[in-house]
């Protein structure tokens, strides 16, 4: 994921049909941007929440769109 340029790994925690919980090792503010990119899927969301989990963040997205490259069959 890259809110402002930087590139940060993280874990899907859970998934639900407009937003993410994510697993990482840094907070990140509410409102933050973010460009996920799971498989070949780059999805774009708006962090809602950042909650301390022992000594890593639980970071709730809701996903704005996602763009998925297109599958060209011969």
């Amino acid at each position: 994921m890259t809110p402002f340029g930087l590139t940060i790994t993280g874990r899907v925690i859970d998934i639900s049909p407009s937003g993410l919980r994510i697993r990482l090792h840094r907070a990140l503010r509410e409102g933050t941007r973010l460009s996920l990119v799971l498989g070949d899927e780059r999805i774009f969301a708006v962090v809602r929440y950042c909650a301390a989990v022992e000594n890593k963040f639980d970071v709730g997205v809701r996903i704005q769109y996602a763009v998925r490259p297109e599958r060209v069959s011969a």
